[in-house]
């Protein structure tokens, strides 16, 4: 018979010999490990228990902490890095280790590519693993980036212009119904969805946001009601402070309203004319870390799913017959080319010399707006009430934001979409406009 994991962790904990005292660093994170025990088990843990959580978080901070010092760390007898002494680097070892690094290049062209990014053109990639997410600031040349290593997700830290190599901050371990992460300074979080940052990374669970960047003490916002961070972050939230927020969706057979099936109908419904731009189905929102402000965004969540078809066979030109049908959130399609229906692509902020600004696809697909984020000004960027069939954005090396979208035929550009939103004069005949 299989052991269960209370005897798993009744025996750790009879063969593990730990200290009286915790330091300030085990005191937060047991009560961290208490939290998820409690949430996961039904129950608060026994000291036993808790000593057998204590002294495992203990044996991964060893580990990630010789990895974290390099190789000649890694090549000592286990008895040199284990134990409370050595069980991590500090805060203010892996500061000093960013810090040796060099200055970052700033002003810098940062962009995704296949298997990692390209910097002012020049490709990086990682030896250890394809590059799966990212986030980068190009006004201070920090770069996060993830790379898979088996079912665990490593998040590192790159310095533009830097020809050292990146510096491991944290793993992350999927647990039952969410994310365990550890950095290798030793802390613990616990949530359902984690995101990179351009120096740090992201860390939510059901009514509160915590953000870790090294160096800094880690606080938890709360979100409010009704709403949770959004899984994919695409705009700068270490330099504006805002991140995205998406509204919780009803059980299977409910609505919003409780309403059951007669309440999906009218769900249904709401959806389809926010796709055709004749209504609101405001799913997304930004929130600012430290105000709690909300901007209200007319973007449905239904667009984030895609269905991939397989073992298929072609029954007519224009028709295929398929066996299988997988319906996923995805960003891309099964041919590799963006799914512009999620959210993904519809949202992104940026921070600017003349402050933090968002660009968005909203009304369906028919209006593309830039916003202010700190006075809330709205400006109409773009407008086809049948739709605009291209829309993205991106940031230069000079900071200035430039928006292209393609309206049926006519492929437009705008260079400045800072300056576009100072000059503009909103007007009665303006589609959208500031909401």
């Amino acid at each position: 018979m299989k052991k269960t994991l209370l005897s798993i962790l009744l025996t750790l904990a009879a063969g593990t010999s730990l200290a009286a005292d915790l330091n300030a660093q085990e005191q937060a994170t047991l009560a961290t490990m208490r939290e998820s025990f409690t949430r996961q088990a039904g129950r608060a843990p026994t000291p036993a228990e808790e000593q057998a959580l204590l002294g495992l978080f203990r044996n991964a901070g060893a580990r990630l902490g010789a990895a974290a010092m390099g190789p000649a760390a890694m090549a000592q007898p286990a008895a040199a890095v284990a134990g409370p002494a050595a069980a991590a680097i500090t805060e203010e070892a892996l500061v000093q280790r960013l810090a040796a690094m060099g200055s970052a290049r700033t002003r810098v062209r940062i962009e995704g590519a296949r298997d990692g990014l390209r910097i002012d053109g020049q490709s990086f990639l990682d030896p250890e693993g394809q590059v799966a997410t990212y986030a980068f600031d190009v006004l201070t040349g920090d770069i996060t980036y993830t790379i898979r290593n088996g079912n665990a997700v490593v998040y590192k830290y790159l310095r533009a212009g830097s020809e050292a190599d990146p510096v491991t901050l944290a793993t992350a371990q999927p647990v039952q119904g969410g994310w365990q992460v550890v950095t290798v300074t030793g802390k613990t979080f616990s949530g359902d969805a984690v995101t990179p940052l351009a120096k740090g990374f992201l860390v939510s669970r059901s009514g509160s946001v915590f953000r870790y960047e090294p160096g800094k003490s880690a606080k938890g916002t709360p979100v409010p009601a009704g709403w949770v961070m959004a899984q994919f972050q695409r705009g700068n939230v270490g330099a504006t402070r805002y991140i995205l927020l998406e509204r919780e969706q009803p059980a299977p057979g409910q609505s919003a309203g409780g309403l059951g099936a007669l309440g999906g109908l009218f769900d249904a419904a709401k959806t389809l004319g926010a796709t055709a731009g004749l209504a609101k189905k405001e799913d997304y929102a930004l929130m600012h870390l430290d105000s709690g402000k909300l901007y209200m965004l007319n973007i449905q969540v239904d667009g984030k799913l895609y269905t991939f078809m397989s073992n298929c066979r072609k029954r007519s030109f224009f028709v295929n017959d398929c066996a299988n049908a997988n319906t996923v959130e995805s960003l891309y399609t099964a041919g590799n080319d963006r799914n512009y229906s999620h959210y993904f692509w519809k949202a992104n902020w940026y921070a600017t010399p003349t402050g933090p600004i968002a660009v968005t696809l909203e009304n369906g697909v028919a209006d593309v707006y830039v916003l202010d984020l700190d006075s809330g000004k709205k400006a109409t960027v773009f407008h086809r009430a049948l739709g605009l069939s291209k829309f993205d954005s991106g940031q230069g090396p000079d900071g200035t934001v430039g928006v292209q979208a393609n309206l049926a035929f006519d492929h437009q550009e705008i260079a400045d979409a800072g300056k576009f939103l100072q000059d503009y004069v909103p007007t009665a005949a303006a589609g959208g406009g500031a909401q």
